[in-house]
């Protein structure tokens, strides 16, 4: 049970879950509403502070892990959208917190003075079309960036599912993403959300892994989102090739 209370804590940040199709998902080139708040039970708070520039931070996990992210849109026509994701983290504080024995030690405690200052910078870019009015389709590509002060020993990986593909960068350097996403309309308030996303590491050893997540949403109205679903992770790891189902679930909370 402690490692599984852990475990739920690391991937917190990375677990994602007449309306609009582009309001069931953040994972969207669009921005629906000027100056709109949002925040979900394992999803960052959002805020927009225009109808074309949105950014978002985990409140809660902002102290041991600080992040922020940020989304511009660019409206090419009604139905295709264009937008730049831009997110930096810093997880020493939360790294150095897990490098300990006994309760809340997943990283070797020896290791814990040789972990150095590091941030994750993200780029990428988003293209949505809606194909129909049942339909929005949404294409990603970015490069993420691991940005170390000092060397950082390989054993001190976390190889767990979804966390260990998002650290990978401090290792290998750099990564590329690609991801489709599908939202469709399966009745007036309920949606599918359907995402596939590759994880591509040039030159590593485990350079790959693929993530398919299927949420299922509905929308009492345009200020509360029930979502449910499943993550199936396909990873290369250091000790060999691994599948993994999770569970995914979510509330979120739209104000303004």
């Amino acid at each position: 049970m402690k490692n599984l209370r852990i475990f739920f804590v690391l991937i917190i940040p990375f677990l994602a879950s007449g309306q609009e199709l582009s309001a069931v998902s953040t994972k969207t080139a669009i921005l629906n509403d000027a100056k709109y708040r949002e925040i979900g039970l394992f999803q960052p708070f959002r805020f927009a502070l225009s109808d074309n520039l949105e950014f978002a931070t985990h409140p809660v996990l902002f102290f041991i892990l600080p992040n922020l992210q940020i989304k511009k849109n660019y409206r090419m026509t009604p139905a295709l959208n264009i937008a730049s994701q831009h997110h930096l983290c810093y997880p020493t504080p939360l790294l150095k917190m897990l490098a300990r024995e006994g309760t809340g030690g997943i990283i070797a405690a020896e290791f814990k003075k040789n972990i150095p200052n590091m941030f994750s910078l993200y780029n990428g870019i988003l293209v949505s079309r809606e194909i129909s009015a049942r339909h929005l389709v949404t294409l990603k590509t970015g490069i993420k960036l691991g940005l170390n002060a000092g060397s950082l020993d390989s054993r001190t990986s976390i190889d767990l599912p979804v966390v260990f593909q998002r650290m990978a960068v401090f290792y290998e350097g750099f990564g590329l993403q690609y991801g489709v996403n599908i939202i469709t309309r399966i009745q007036q308030k309920i949606f599918s959300d359907a995402t596939v996303e590759l994880f591509h590491f040039p030159g590593a050893e485990e350079n790959l892994a693929l993530e398919y997540s299927q949420l299922y949403s509905w929308l009492r109205n345009d200020r509360f989102q029930l979502s449910g679903g499943f993550k199936v992770v396909w990873g290369e790891y250091p000790f060999g090739k691994q599948t993994h189902l999770l569970p995914l679930f979510d509330i979120k909370w739209k104000f303004q």
